[in-house]
């Protein structure tokens, strides 16, 4: 394969030239702006941060390009996470259990229907 050469004989500046460090990024982004969605966030955030170490390919370093895709990965599933064990906390200290809060929704629905007839 022929190496692409500008004008003056050089190589152009591409950073993103790894398929694997865009994906990386792009699914990074994807997981942080789905950080609401448990699953797709997840499974964004992971696969980011699998392409971001393939991306390395049999270099000892990876390149800084992949290293914001890896920190968005990261930063995606820690967001996650964070997001669903917070709203468990909040649903257990406010309602004293999943239990409890399904019947006070179940009591706010019966009272709605009866308010209609």
């Amino acid at each position: 394969m022929e190496e692409q050469k500008n004008s003056f004989g050089q190589r152009p500046n591409t950073p993103y030239q790894n398929p694997f460090i865009s994906a990386s990024i792009i699914l990074g982004v994807a997981g942080i702006a789905t950080c609401c969605c448990i699953y797709i966030s997840l499974v964004c955030g992971g696969l980011s941060i699998i392409f971001a170490l393939l991306s390395k390919g049999g270099e000892t370093k990876i390149s800084p390009a992949a290293r914001n895709g890896l920190i968005t990965g990261i930063v995606a599933v820690v967001a996650t996470i964070t997001i669903t064990a917070l709203s468990f906390v909040i649903t257990m200290k406010q309602y004293g259990g999943f239990d409890n809060m399904m019947n006070y929704y179940e009591n706010l629905y019966t009272t709605y229907l009866e308010r209609l007839e």
